[in-house]
């Protein structure tokens, strides 16, 4: 199978991916903004969001709770610091409000904290050897965007910004869209397939 045969299969598996999560999004925001059942019967069929969640471990939470919109990114992209931010901002979360019941919002956010990335150097571990996020920042680093930390643009410098605005990909922060295994937590060389 040539090059081209398997970017054309990665590209339509891309957009089909897309057009499933557009439709899990519309009907998970439909569903919330639905009001409760009139009956006890009703109520006990549909499960909340919150009684979904509540027997699940947080890293599971974290991902279907943030992963309904966007990959769910490894806590090692940014520092505890960063994710308590973004977790205390969701109302406002990068111009969309993704608000969650607060007990899901702290189970996330504790879990995050602790699986942050510590300021060790990830050079050397087995981990960054394959492609894996490692401790991809410093706690003193600011920012909230990933996109923007000094190991993203290092890891991405000879991406084309032109690249970037491609309609298969979007924006640099859809890294599903390059990264076959992002889903995984996982950005390996290996599977880096970039849509054209």
């Amino acid at each position: 199978m040539s090059y081209d045969d398997r970017l054309q299969r990665r590209t339509d598996r891309f957009v089909w991916a897309c057009a499933l999560a557009f439709g899990v999004f519309a009907i998970h925001r439909t569903h919330g903004a639905t009001p409760p059942a009139a009956t006890p019967s009703a109520a006990a069929r549909v499960a909340t969001p919150a009684a979904t969640t509540a027997t699940a471990t947080p890293a599971a939470t974290y991902r279907q709770e943030c992963g309904d919109c966007h990959v769910a990114y490894p806590p090692q992209l940014l520092p505890a610091t960063a994710w308590g931010q973004i977790i205390t901002g969701l109302d406002r979360h990068f111009g969309v409000d993704a608000s969650l019941e607060p007990a899901t919002a702290a189970a996330i956010s504790a879990w995050l904290a602790r699986s942050a990335a510590s300021g060790r150097s990830s050079r050397g571990s087995r981990e960054d050897d394959e492609g894996g996020a490692g401790a991809a920042v410093r706690p003193g680093d600011a920012s909230l965007r990933i996109t923007t930390t000094p190991w993203f643009v290092r890891e991405h410098r000879e991406v084309p910004v032109s690249t970037w605005g491609r309609a298969a990909i979007g924006s640099a922060s859809n890294c599903a869209a390059c990264h076959t295994d992002a889903k995984q937590g996982r950005f390996s060389e290996r599977a880096l397939r970039i849509p054209k």
